[in-house]
């Protein structure tokens, strides 16, 4: 993810490759603050810290859902 110019929540989330509402609630869960509007590159490069890791892949305590976790137990101890 380029952090140099302004750019609106859907130019990041497409960098991400995430949907602009999953954008919304990872901000919400780490409690980043973000303004209407443009976000600015100081703001950009700590949402890519928080959502990505050192290899630039998101990162995996982000896609952390207890449903899924949940579905996928249930499918393996009750197979």
């Amino acid at each position: 993810m380029e952090v140099q110019k302004l750019k609106n929540r859907k130019e990041i989330a497409q960098e991400l490759g995430i949907s602009t509402r999953t954008l919304k609630r990872w901000t919400k869960k780490y409690e980043i603050e973000v303004p209407s509007g443009l976000i600015n590159p100081r703001l950009q490069k700590l949402m890519k810290n928080k959502f990505l890791s050192e290899d630039n892949q998101l990162s995996e305590n982000v896609w952390f859902c207890p449903v899924i976790s949940l579905v996928l137990l249930n499918r393996y101890y009750c197979s």
